[in-house]
């Protein structure tokens, strides 16, 4: 038994070692704080585990598009299959129609993809200049808005086009409750949430290539509607030195990460609601995520897009309650860990990102 729960023990901490990155964004996600977990493993040679273990995961994330890319190179016209070596090969059937559209929708998917922003060194992205909306490349022009912004600030949209839904678990339950209240106004709803992501690391989820990829293949998507946030609430090694949340230099950073969203929707036509942090429970993860609120406010001015605040509909003047009064009722607009907000909180917020949208 003595060897049992040793052996398990010491299973435990190689885990824990390697997975220091998970255990940093379960922390922050659950508790709103990694309790000094993150500013100590950066000076510690500890952080060794998680560095390997991001380096693998890069490793495999550059080999997953060489892989896709030999495969995208096969021919079917021209592939062999040798059953037996006395046999003869056989040629694979093709259907020369489909594989001539094919190959003109990957063409043109190339084109529309080849004029992403230049990839951010993590290490040196601070001292790199993002482009704005005025120094897009000339010789690739964005695609014709497909909707346009109202004089009362509303968002005109065309009854069947589709709002794109892109953020963290607090993005969930209003994808959720946007597909039960937009069809009803003519809407459709494509909700790509994701728990435990965020913009500041790629390597887990790449949110700016989600938002390429996604708009490049739906060509129906007139919105863009972004929630997320309260996973990015750590420092950040630049230029060799760990950043604080809300320092220059991180909020730079942090800048360069939310222009790729907000250029990528651009160069397919796409407006952006981006919604803001809400108050937390945690004085001191609050003060991070209003410096990551202050970045959303200041990138989406540059691009004259919407951003709307969700504190109003879920705090109580700015201060953090789990109920709220509706009259003589009581409504739970959030949930127990302190960050998350209720099912019923979300159909608030849903409602009012609808309320910004002009159908027509």
């Amino acid at each position: 038994m003595i060897k049992f729960l040793f052996s398990l023990v010491v299973a435990f901490l190689i885990l824990a070692f390697f997975a220091q990155n998970s255990l940093i964004y379960y922390a922050n996600s659950r508790f709103g704080s990694n309790f000094g977990l993150e500013e100590y493993l950066a000076n510690s040679p500890l952080r060794f585990g998680g560095e390997l273990q991001s380096n693998i995961s890069q490793k495999i994330q550059n080999f997953t598009p060489n892989l896709k890319a030999k495969f995208a190179s096969f021919s079917p016209q021209t592939a062999t299959y040798t059953l037996a070596s006395n046999t003869a090969p056989i040629i694979a059937p093709s259907d020369k129609d489909a594989i001539i559209e094919r190959e003109l929708k990957k063409i043109e998917a190339v084109k529309l993809t080849d004029t992403t922003l230049p990839k951010i060194d993590n290490n040196k992205s601070a001292n790199l200049s993002v482009p704005k909306p005025s120094e897009a490349n000339e010789t690739a022009p964005a695609l014709a808005p497909k909707v346009v912004k109202k004089s009362n600030g509303k968002i005109a949209l065309k009854a069947g086009q589709t709002v794109l839904f892109i953020g963290d678990s607090l993005m969930q339950y209003v994808g959720m409750s946007a597909k039960k209240f937009f069809p009803k106004s003519g809407l459709k709803v494509l909700d790509l949430s994701k728990q435990s992501t965020g913009l500041v690391d790629k390597k887990g989820h790449n949110w700016q290539q989600v938002l390429s990829e996604n708009l490049a293949n739906n060509e129906n998507i007139g919105l863009v509607v972004v929630f997320l946030g309260a996973n990015d609430t750590h420092p950040r090694k630049i230029n060799g030195a760990v950043r604080s949340v809300g320092s220059e230099v991180w909020s730079e950073f942090y800048a360069s990460r939310v222009r790729e969203i907000y250029d990528t929707a651009e160069k397919y036509g796409a407006k952006v609601l981006w919604l803001g942090l809400p108050c937390m429970n945690e004085a001191k993860f609050e003060q991070k995520t209003e410096a990551i609120n202050k970045v959303y406010k200041s990138v989406n001015k540059e691009f004259g897009e919407i951003y709307m605040p969700t504190s109003p509909f879920v705090c109580e003047n700015g201060a953090y309650k789990v109920y709220l009064k509706n009259g003589k009722n009581q409504i739970r607009v959030r949930q127990d860990d302190g960050i998350h907000i209720s099912k019923k909180g979300c159909e608030i917020i849903t409602q009012k990102i609808l309320a910004r949208i002009s159908v027509e």
